[in-house]
């Protein structure tokens, strides 16, 4: 560890090569402006001997330095448990890093590279920090990089994550790549024993059981909501050595192995824990259950699977649902029930819902899918009392209609038990079957947010109102919320593919669960929809979203790729992550559809496509290469542009890139031969790069009738030349992106 204070200015040059320095530091002492106040360096590579062997000894010590060093260490031991921003939760939330824990594990494992973390307090920048960590800069935002500089400083506008790459070795031997995953062990296994008392108190024994990727590790860091204070941490029926700081401060979790791992062995640890913030009452029988992914230690939630056994004490008046399988019936007793859920198909989370709820289900035949619905007899507090937290807000409960004060969210079971039931059958068609045999879908308190874990979704209190509250509780802003009613229950659904049985290697690739997932929303909007229009106001409503400008002229989609992810979050960026990763990662499976629809074979080119997906990731992690590589599989001669059977040229642009573009048809309609129509036309493509390419769709209406005449290829800024084509009769209409098939500013039509 090292500390710099003073002034002078600060020159950061990285370099990726892990051999060459990876942060070169010029001070200038004769420069009067002051860029840095201090800069603590924690580092476990060679950095000390670099230092001393290029420098000389200072005769005294800066008086400042040990106040810079509190002051960082302060910081870093700061856990917000209401984070300002996205970055703020990243580095000071529930998962934050504790430095001096990461270091030791360095110094315990003999064969470590060796990570540099430098910490910047300056006039300008008062959090600057550039990290090089071989295990990932940003492990939270599960990063495959391991070099980053993060500007921290919620609420500015120079807050964000600057800088974020591979090594430069990595990049000269070909290794570099967004799919790598740097967990050191893989869990195989959970057993937790989990007792919930009186509805908010949580008490846990979790044994994890997991395997060693490298040689040497002996410090283990646990996912573990920091209210959660672990009272013993054993190992082969020994008490070994854990660390936890105040939850308050930096609450993670690490547990010490007693000796280094052998790469492929096999490891248990058993921890046991208590605490609160998991389980909350809302009233009514409702509870709003929390910590997710954190309310038993976790090895790498999301990044691997797990088979799991789970055994819950609750109150006997309430109902438990949890992931798996219920093994049995539940045994009840004075006034604790006692529940056994098991699930032998490795799962990614696990997870539970829990409440004063009824329940409906239904054996679906030609999915061979049990389908679960839940929901209470009594609305949470929130609702019946009419809360701020409403877009209703300030309107009194004495002017509400009698359905708000008596509305029982029970009396929908049956239409989201429908909804559960059309998901599952359409899905199952595209995407292939499911491995795990059920899903409850369970009401939670939350009025606008819903969530899925495996054979577990938590729908919104919203989705379990008729439409007459609804209307009641939000007047005019009803028919914008009825769009996210109708898609949620399809959304969460469809995470069972994207997210569980298909996951995300990276942050990067997140777009293939969230669009994935959007886009499965739309086949269901599609399939349950009375007029076509209703599926082409959904696509419109995508659209908006992405290419809308927001009051400073800028839209979602000019703030990055898509294949930056939440790297997209800003202070100044608002809500672009969520307006662009969902919509126009769903838009993007989208285009690849109508690119591959076949006017005999309709959607099976693309159902073949999807279902190989599926079964070449399943049950592991994706990246968007990999995606890719199943796309070029199944490619048609239409989409083969560049003619080497690569799908470059459409990842390029729509993942890797922001262009979108616009289009003008011109045609005319004339006497052809034999009493035929001609129709002549020519159609353009504008505001793009020479390179942009993209076969535009050209559709007629003849009696009536939407007809996809075909696609025109078109590269550039570019008009064709005339196109002539034959009709049987004049048409109705002429026009292009009938489906809305490109993402597109706009599309016009006029004479020739």
């Amino acid at each position: 560890m090292g500390v710099f204070t003073g002034k002078g200015e600060l020159i950061v040059e990285p370099s990726l090569d892990w051999e060459q320095r990876s942060l070169q530091l010029h001070i200038d002492e004769t420069s009067v402006s002051e860029s840095f106040s201090s800069m603590v360096l924690w580092f476990s590579d060679q950095t000390y001997e670099e230092i001393r062997s290029a420098g000389t000894a200072s005769p005294s010590v800066d008086p400042g330095a040990g106040k810079a060093l509190e002051r960082m260490r302060s910081k870093l031991r700061q856990r917000r448990e209401s984070p300002r921003s996205f970055l703020e939760a990243v580095l000071s939330g529930e998962d934050m890093d504790n430095i001096e824990a990461d270091i030791l594990a360095d110094l315990y494992q003999p064969d470590a590279q060796g990570q540099f973390n430098a910490y910047i307090h300056g006039s300008k920048h008062d959090d600057v920090r550039y990290f090089v960590r071989p295990r990932g800069a940003a492990p939270q935002m599960q990063s495959p990089e391991e070099t980053a500089l993060l500007f921290l400083n919620p609420g500015a506008d120079a807050e964000g994550v600057w800088y974020l790459s591979h090594l430069l070795g990595e990049y000269e031997e070909g290794t570099a790549s967004s799919g790598e995953d740097h967990a050191p062990v893989d869990a195989i296994h959970y057993e937790i024993e989990t007792t919930v008392e009186r509805g908010k108190k949580l008490d846990g024994r979790t044994v994890a059981t997991f395997t060693a990727r490298e040689d040497g590790v002996r410090v283990l860091k646990f996912g573990l909501l920091p209210e959660l204070r672990v009272s013993s941490v054993t190992a082969g029926g020994a008490a070994i050595p854990f660390i936890q700081e105040h939850h308050r401060k930096d609450g993670s979790f690490y547990a010490i192995l007693p000796e280094g791992t052998k790469k492929g062995g096999e490891y248990s640890v058993e921890i046991a824990y208590r605490g609160d913030e998991v389980v909350r009452s809302e009233g009514g029988g409702n509870f709003a259950v929390g910590a997710r992914t954190s309310w038993y230690p976790s090895l790498g939630t999301f990044k691997d699977r797990a088979t799991f056994d789970l055994t819950y004490h609750y109150p006997k008046r309430y109902v438990l649902i949890s992931v798996g399988t219920l093994q049995g019936k539940p045994e009840v007793g004075k006034s604790v029930a006692t529940a056994h859920w098991k699930s032998d198909v490795p799962l990614a989370v696990a997870g539970f819902n829990y409440g004063d709820f009824s329940m409906e289900e239904r054996q679906d035949e030609p999915t061979n899918y049990d389908i679960e619905s839940y929901a209470t007899k009594k609305p949470p507090d929130f609702l019946v009392n009419v809360s701020a937290d409403l877009p209703s807000q300030g309107r009194s409960r004495s002017n509400l209609a009698p359905e708000v004060t008596t509305m029982s969210p029970k009396r929908m079971l049956q239409k989201i038990l429908g909804e559960g039931q059309m998901s599952m059958r359409i899905f199952t068609k595209y995407f292939g079957e499911l491995p795990y045999g059920r899903i409850a879908l369970t009401q939670q308190p939350s009025f606008n947010s819903g969530q899925s874990w495996p054979t577990l979704a938590y729908l919104p209190v919203s989705a379990y109102l008729d439409s007459t509250t609804r209307w009641t509780l939000l007047g005019s802003s009803t028919f914008r919320f009825s769009n996210f009613i109708q898609e949620v229950t399809a959304h969460e659904v469809a995470h069972q593919w994207w997210g569980h049985v298909v996951g995300w290697a990276t942050y990067h690739d997140q777009w293939l669960s969230e669009g994935l997932a959007d886009f499965s929303a739309s086949l269901f909007v599609q399939a349950t929809s009375q007029k076509h229009d209703q599926y082409l106001r959904f696509l419109e409503r995508w659209q908006e979203s992405i290419l809308e400008k927001n009051r400073f002229g800028f839209a979602p989609n000019d703030v990055g790729p898509l294949w930056m992810g939440r790297r997209l979050i800003t202070a100044k960026t608002g809500g672009a992550y969520r307006r662009l990763v969902y919509p126009k990662g769903g838009y993007v499976i989208h285009m690849l559809r109508q690119l591959m629809f076949d006017r005999e074979k309709g959607d099976q080119p693309f159902i073949n496509m999807m279902r190989d997906f599926v079964k070449t990731h399943h049950n592991q992690n994706a990246s968007t290469e990999s995606f890719k590589a199943v796309v070029e599989k199944h490619i048609t001669p239409d989409m083969d542009l560049q003619g080497n059977g690569k799908m470059d040229w459409f990842f390029n642009q729509w993942v890797y890139g922001q262009e979108v573009p616009s289009y003008d048809l011109k045609y005319k309609v004339s006497p052809g031969d034999g009493g035929n129509t001609l129709l002549t036309l020519t159609v353009t493509q504008r505001g793009v790069t020479e390179n942009f390419a993209m076969p535009t769709p050209i559709y007629v209406e003849l009696d009536g009738r939407v007809m996809k005449l075909g696609s025109t290829r078109m590269v550039g800024s570019m008009t064709t030349d005339p196109i002539e084509i034959p009709l049987p009769k004049p048409p109705e209409r002429v026009f292009l992106n009938g489906n809305l098939d490109i993402l597109a500013h706009e599309s016009t039509v006029g004479d020739l």
